[in-house]
């Protein structure tokens, strides 16, 4: 037996029993919050993120809803009650806009009925002159004409019968020239009569009745030119008074929408822990903690801060998560599900257990 083992050894060989054995690997990892949540703020309008006094300082404990920063809103009040007079004002203008909408579109339905109306009358009117009118101004005209004319016939006639009468009579000669002056002067004013009537009768046979006719003809055709018209765009009225009601209300809508967007703006200048957990300035990404110097110098007193982003992050203290990297040689060794121990820097003599939760590729 003793020369047996001597061999075994002077050959190298090993004699192999089945006994448990460990795959360790190392890697460096960060403690995080499983919970965190980012703190910017996104105003739907407002530009002006102006801090109003120092924020809540870095790795301050904070309960819920506690105020971590809060904003100037003196200027963003002003714009508010600037937005409520406008919005007041829009309400005013609708409700007359509708007032007007409703008097425009009765109003333009009676013009158009009145229109409508006032043509069938021009019409009728047109054509009682051309039936009737018309021939009757002539002959009246004419008649007038004769009735001078047998005016004066009559007057001569009776000039001529005194004459006669007066050669055979005893009456004396000074009555007799005062009647037949008389006479004379009825006939003379008969001449004249009858010269005025003949130019009035050619007036208005040649001139005003042609001319009536023709300024008849032309209302009756602007009239009809003019009701076309109306019926015409009757259609196009009633829209065109629509999409006016339509723009107001819109109008209305908008400002509407501008003034409650500036009142929520209003409420997020002040900025609220969202829950119970510690206070750090900057954001935590991939496993490192970055924008910390940066951020504290815009959280004091009249600081900017940039609308989206983040410029705290309150942390939950429990659970915790670990953050590492993996080498690549050992990337085959690292699986999730596999647990072990990670050993915190600060206590080098307190172990925590972990499990792998999950892999990046």
């Amino acid at each position: 037996a003793a020369d047996s083992n001597a061999t075994a050894k002077k050959s190298g060989t090993h004699k192999v029993k089945a006994e448990p054995f460990r795959i360790v690997v190392d890697f460096k990892g960060i403690f995080a919050a499983v919970k965190s949540h980012p703190i910017r703020v996104r105003p739907d309008t407002w530009a002006d993120l102006t801090v109003a006094r120092d924020a809540v300082a870095h790795g301050t404990h904070v309960s819920v809803k506690d105020v971590l920063v809060n904003l100037k809103t003196d200027k963003l009040e002003q714009k508010i009650a600037d937005s409520q007079l406008a919005l007041e004002m829009a309400k005013l203008d609708m409700a007359v806009a509708k007032m007007e909408y409703g008097f425009a579109t009765n109003n333009a339905a009676m013009d158009k009925k009145a229109a409508t109306r006032t043509l069938v009358r021009l019409e009728e009117d047109f054509k009682r002159y051309e039936q009737k009118i018309k021939a009757f101004s002539e002959k009246d005209a004419k008649f007038s004409l004769r009735n001078s004319e047998h005016s004066l016939s009559y007057v001569k006639e009776e000039l001529k019968q005194l004459k006669k009468m007066y050669e055979a009579d005893d009456i004396t000669e000074e009555t007799e020239e005062i009647i037949v002056k008389r006479a004379q002067h009825a006939v003379d004013r008969s001449l004249h009569y009858l010269e005025r009537s003949q130019n009035s009768t050619d007036a208005t046979l040649m001139f005003s009745l042609p001319r009536e006719y023709e300024d008849m003809k032309d209302v009756l055709t602007r009239k009809q030119l003019d009701t076309g018209k109306t019926n015409n765009t009757f259609e196009e009225k009633f829209k065109k008074l629509e999409l006016g009601l339509r723009r107001q209300t819109i109008d209305l809508k908008r400002a509407e929408e501008a003034h409650a967007k500036l009142e929520n703006d209003l409420k997020k200048m002040t900025v609220r822990a969202p829950a119970n957990g510690v206070v750090y300035y900057g954001k935590f990404s991939d496993g490192v903690w970055g924008g910390q110097k940066l951020a504290k110098t815009k959280l004091r007193k009249n600081g900017k801060l940039t609308s989206g982003e983040v410029f705290m992050t309150v942390v939950e203290i429990r659970p915790l998560q670990i953050h590492g990297s993996v080498a690549e040689k050992d990337l085959r060794k690292v699986a999730a599900g596999i647990t072990g121990w990670a050993t915190p820097i600060a206590d080098l003599g307190h172990r925590v257990p972990v499990k792998v939760t999950r892999i990046s590729r």
